[in-house]
């Protein structure tokens, strides 16, 4: 409800694993003091409004498995801050916007099970504080960008990489996990793989 606007010192909106319909309200981006979004696990439809930009203190922003659709806004570009932002199991589409790959606090970066096309944006491997990225089920393309090092996950698979695994791969010495199945990657298997010390799903 709109009524929503008036808690003038409200910092975390927590409404998930729900029912609730409808589209996002775009008066949320007048919410300045809003810290914390999480409206996952509900039925929502229509776009990501971009007024949620305006929300430039937004640490997450949780919006996975509902049923929204369109691009990423060009307005979260403001949104330097955030440091949790999923929009898994949607139907979004689009590219993968390269100011993402300015957020340097960002810590988790959700987008598997939607439309997205495209390449993985340059410079994504250089975010110091990236921990788990997951891109899977999507319609990517290009080869694997590797150099991520503080990333633990990365979920890659069911997407239409190609190319061969980079022998770079095992600089990434916090990897944990690593699924690049369901893709069209060639080549051998890089020697070095086997000796990455934290690696256990491969």
């Amino acid at each position: 409800p709109l009524e929503l606007t008036q808690l003038s010192a409200l910092r975390i909106l927590g409404l998930p694993s729900n029912q609730f319909g409808g589209t996002i309200p775009p008066e949320l981006g007048q919410m300045s003091t809003l810290i914390r979004v999480y409206l996952f696990d509900n039925q929502l439809i229509g776009t990501i409004p971009p007024e949620l930009g305006q929300i430039v203190s937004l640490e997450i922003l949780n919006v996975h498995h509902n049923q929204l659709m369109g691009t990423i806004p060009s307005d979260f570009e403001q949104l330097r801050g955030l440091k949790y932002f999923s929009v898994g199991g949607n139907q979004m589409s689009g590219t993968i916007p390269s100011f993402l790959a300015e957020f340097e606090n960002l810590e988790y970066l959700i987008l598997h099970s939607n439309q997205f096309t495209g390449t993985i944006p340059s410079g994504l491997h250089l975010l110091p504080s990236l921990q788990v990225l997951d891109l899977s089920k999507n319609m990517l393309t290009g080869d694997i960008p590797v150099g991520f090092q503080q990333l633990r996950e990365y979920h890659l698979a069911s997407n239409k990489f190609s190319g061969t695994i980079p022998e770079d791969i095992a600089l990434m010495s916090n990897l944990e996990l690593f699924d690049l199945s369901n893709n069209t990657i060639s080549g051998t298997i890089p020697m070095a793989i086997f000796k990455m010390p934290q690696l256990s799903t491969l």
